[in-house]
């Protein structure tokens, strides 16, 4: 599923979501050579999600063998979306006039007045994956994430950090910015990585109610005062550096408020990007967890 392009006052960005079953990288050529306003964020959905549960053939030859397959005979319980011609309540919707249909939880996204897809900001891409098939969502994750095609052996980086290094942005503070509490291997790089802010508001500050400080002294502050040699050239140093460098860089933005789940944060997100008039940010992610459906799964998907 792919968002193109949508303006937010004079900032862009590209949307990408992402299954790790069927996820293919966004190549690198959507940032390389882009113009210095635009944004790319990837909401990656964390686990082994069903891509015949999001998007189905709704016809023809197609449906079928999905029909065939996905419910074979002699097993109970069924995970078929029925199919958008039909009456059944919980039936697929059809995405606009093609033959496919899409889980009925993506109403609020294909059908309606103004909804994304009429509009052009959403599209959807099927049959997609890595380029090596395997059946493990934990390996496939990894070679999403490190691009590239050799089972068992990953790199060691990710290739959306690659990229900022390759753009001369790896000691920009937010360049590559993780909207969960860890930074995904898809931002860690060989000379530098991205930085993870779950929370905007209460990044940088941290309390203390055993040592003797000030219970909301800022993280720059301890930081410059426990680094404070010159020249810096420990690796502690130099992470310190970089970290106070983030700090004022998410000082410096525009009130904000914290976000609460994968909304609040795509708003607070998008607030940020709208206002920010030094174009800090362009590579950010999302991850999403909970889609591994092991058992029960019939029941699970209603």
């Amino acid at each position: 599923m792919k968002f193109s392009r949508r303006n937010f006052s004079r900032r862009k960005f590209v949307l990408t979501v992402g299954a790790a079953a069927g996820a293919s990288m966004v190549p690198l050529g959507h940032l390389q050579g882009q113009a210095s306003s635009n944004v790319l964020l990837m909401v990656f959905l964390r686990g082994g999600a069903d891509g015949l549960q999001m998007l189905v053939p709704g016809s023809g030859h197609a449906r079928a063998m999905y029909e065939e397959r996905r419910n074979p005979a002699g097993t109970s319980g069924s995970i078929v979306i029925p199919p958008s011609s039909g009456s059944d309540p919980n039936r697929g919707i059809q995405l606009g006039s093609s033959r496919f249909d899409v889980n009925p939880a993506f109403a609020p996204l294909v059908s309606g007045a103004g909804n994304p897809f009429d509009a052009g900001h959403l599209g959807f891409v099927p049959g997609t994956a890595g380029a090596r098939e395997n059946r493990s969502h934990f390996q496939q994750m990894d070679l999403i994430e490190t691009g590239t095609d050799v089972t068992g052996a990953v790199l060691g980086s990710g290739y959306l950090q690659r990229a900022i290094e390759s753009m001369g942005l790896a000691s920009a503070p937010l360049a590559s910015l993780s909207l969960n509490a860890e930074i995904p291997l898809m931002l860690r790089g060989a000379s530098s990585q991205g930085l993870a802010i779950a929370n905007f508001d209460t990044f940088g500050q941290l309390g203390n109610e055993v040592f003797d400080a000030p219970a909301n002294r800022g993280l720059t502050d301890r930081l410059r005062t426990a680094f404070s040699a010159n020249p810096c050239t420990s690796l502690f140093c130099q992470g310190a550096t970089k970290g106070i460098g983030a700090v004022e860089a998410v000082d410096a933005l525009p009130t904000r408020s914290p976000g609460r789940g994968m909304a609040g944060a795509l708003v607070e997100l998008a607030r940020l990007i709208a206002a920010d008039t030094d174009d800090r940010f362009r590579v950010c992610t999302l991850d999403v967890g909970g889609w591994d459906t092991h058992t029960d799964q019939a029941n699970r998907f209603r």
